[in-house]
């Protein structure tokens, strides 16, 4: 009987404080893909010409789906090292970067104009 009850407040405390995440490294992992995202829009208008932006568009999405993750994992725990809030904002205000440059990127292509200096 008592392992039982063991059992359960393993899994108790495990609800309240999952393996694993580390919200600091998530919200690192999102700001280092944001810069990424900046530097391909910067060496896209560096090249001077409407070129594809295929790479910048991957990396919007690879950006989006780390972000739906670590809110699905905020949703999920119980605590957090800082407020829950700050974070879903932090890691907002940082796609907010990227999704910028995409729709800049699309718009210079769709009305054809070119980079200047």
């Amino acid at each position: 009987m008592e392992k039982r009850e063991e059992v359960r407040e393993r899994r108790l405390l495990r609800r309240i404080f999952p393996d694993g995440l580390d919200f600091y490294a998530m919200l690192i992992d999102i700001t280092d893909q944001s810069r990424e995202g900046v530097e391909e829009f910067l060496a896209w208008l560096d090249r001077g010409h409407l070129a594809d932006i295929d790479h910048l568009e991957e990396l919007d999405e690879r950006m989006d789906e780390t972000r739906y993750k670590m809110e699905h994992d905020l949703h999920e725990s119980f605590v957090t090292p800082i407020d829950r809030e700050e974070i879903y904002i932090l890691s907002r205000q940082v796609d907010y970067l990227v999704n910028h440059c995409v729709m800049t990127a699309r718009q210079m292509k769709a009305y054809d104009v070119p980079p200047n200096p």
